[in-house]
């Protein structure tokens, strides 16, 4: 009786649809932040369209879906969209959440052939990282950056609600009636307890994970540590990432192979959350080597706040706006990469510096986020 009365009930909750492209279904901002927050109201049924999974979903009132499975530059890229369309036909959901700008297009013509909400979480500037994360060449960075801005402004036409990562992301838009920020706050509880003092004497474990391009400095900071090791070689280093570009993977594996104190770690599909985790969490100090460029230092890093909320040092690029958040509760110190005379400093600060003085607490979650995103549903869905 009771697994009857949820199936009917099941049947009777509102659809939503989370569609991606490039992101596994069971990414954390989709699923675990997004996702599980509107699962917990127990009022919709769930359809989560992306790139898949090494597991299936656990959750009766989420399905996962395949909407693009294959290389980063692949011709069947493009049918996503299409695919999309389909699933919204099928399904017939009462709002519909995508997080990328290619799937703009499919959203506006889908929703003229059948009325529903539709969401957009913005959670990249996609034309400002055409521009300078060198993904491309530079013969087609600016044309395909000025066909981003046109499809996203596509996107008023037809998006009733956007989400912003990023609070940079406001700047330049003067109408902001219909945009909420919600940034990509840790998804879990705080597990910083007390104080952190690094034993050097006995070896750091310091690890790189995430995203791996060389905008984001991997490489850098893997030199940075070899010259680290040959002056103390008793350190480890762990990377651990999705690295999309084959050449960039390639130098990565030839500089490791030069440092046997480095564990390299690669994929050129996206990790699971869990082995990033595992990997993070075993780690002492987390290095977030970042280059100062337009496309990255206004954004505040979500492994920023993933660290504080495990309560492990971070060595980052000095930026004003990550060094007062790190500053706030003695979590790490600035570095610049790039200038190895200066690591014999750095390492005399990190080996004596006391870490944590002041605990993060829910402001650094998702917790902090959680109640913002579920009254935009509210508002778009009132009946429910």
């Amino acid at each position: 009786m009771l697994l009857f009365s949820h199936l009917v009930k099941m049947a009777e909750s509102k659809k939503i649809i989370l569609a991606s492209v490039l992101k596994p279904v069971d990414e954390p901002r989709i699923l675990h932040k997004l996702g599980l927050s509107l699962r917990e109201t127990n009022k919709y049924r769930l359809y989560i369209l992306g790139f898949p999974a090494k597991k299936a979903s656990i959750f009766p009132e989420i399905t996962f879906e395949t909407l693009f499975n294959g290389k980063r530059i692949s011709l069947s890229r493009f049918l996503a969209g299409p695919r999309l369309i389909w699933h919204i036909l099928k399904q017939k959901p009462s709002l519909v959440i995508i997080t990328t700008y290619e799937l703009l297009p499919a959203l506006c013509l889908a929703k003229w052939i059948q009325p529903f909400k539709a969401v957009y979480d913005i959670q990249e500037d996609y034309a400002l990282n055409i521009l300078y994360n060198q993904t491309l060449p530079k013969l087609f960075q600016r044309p395909l950056a000025e066909i981003i801005k046109a499809i996203e402004r596509l996107g008023d036409h037809c998006v009733d609600w956007y989400l912003l990562a990023e609070s940079c992301y406001l700047k330049g838009n003067k109408n902001t009636t219909n945009r909420t920020v919600l940034e990509n706050k840790f998804q879990g509880t705080i597990q910083a307890k007390e104080s952190v003092i690094l034993d050097r004497s006995a070896g750091i474990h310091f690890v790189i994970s995430g995203t791996l391009t060389e905008v984001y400095g991997v490489e850098t900071a893997m030199r940075w540590f070899q010259a680290l090791t040959q002056i103390e070689p008793i350190h480890r280093l762990t990377v651990i990432g999705h690295c999309p570009l084959e050449s960039y993977q390639e130098r990565l594996q030839i500089l490791q192979a030069s440092c046997p104190q480095i564990q390299l770690r690669t994929s050129s599909t996206p990790l699971p959350v869990e082995a990033i985790r595992e990997a993070t969490e075993s780690a002492q100090v987390w290095l977030m080597p970042y280059h100062p460029i337009p496309s990255i230092c206004d954004k505040m890093p979500t492994k920023l706040y993933e660290a504080l909320a495990l309560g492990i040092p971070v060595l980052i690029t000095p930026n004003e706006l990550w060094e007062t958040t790190l500053s706030r509760y003695q979590a790490g110190l600035s570095v610049d990469f790039q200038r190895l005379d200066q690591l014999p400093e750095c390492m005399d600060k990190l080996s004596t510096t006391r870490f944590y003085t002041i605990l993060p607490g829910t402001e650094v979650t998702w917790e902090s986020e959680k109640a913002r995103f579920l009254q935009v549903i509210r508002q778009l869905l009132p009946n429910q």
